[in-house]
């Protein structure tokens, strides 16, 4: 039983992969025309890499508050099933691998752009 409860997460480390990719090609799709709407904070006193930088940290957040939304099932099947015994493992599942794939992904437009 234990075993196949790391089995789990470790599967779930993998549909996270699957799940980081599909959004981070969404989410190029929905800010196709993020220039435009960065020309609005001209005028603010903040530099281009900030308003950069605050655009990929909404965007990171964003699919960081989608990914957990789709592994909940997992984390309330963990819980019940162990009693909070695999909670840091899951979670350090869930968003280290989904932060490092998307800024991977980030790295990989940036260079191929």
């Amino acid at each position: 039983q234990i075993n196949f409860i790391y089995f789990i997460i470790k599967m779930q480390g993998v549909n996270i992969i699957v799940w980081t990719m599909i959004i981070f090609v969404f989410t190029r799709i929905i800010f196709l025309k993020k220039g435009d709407f960065l020309k609005i904070t001209n005028q603010l006193p903040i530099t281009h890499n900030e308003r950069n930088s605050s655009f990929i940290i909404f965007e990171l957040l964003m699919s960081l508050t989608i990914i957990f939304l789709i592994s909940i099932a997992v984390i309330i099947a963990v819980v019940l099933r162990t009693n909070f015994h695999y909670i840091p493992l899951l979670i350090c599942t869930i968003f280290f691998t989904s932060l490092t794939g998307y800024l991977l992904l980030q790295l990989i437009n940036s260079i191929i752009i």
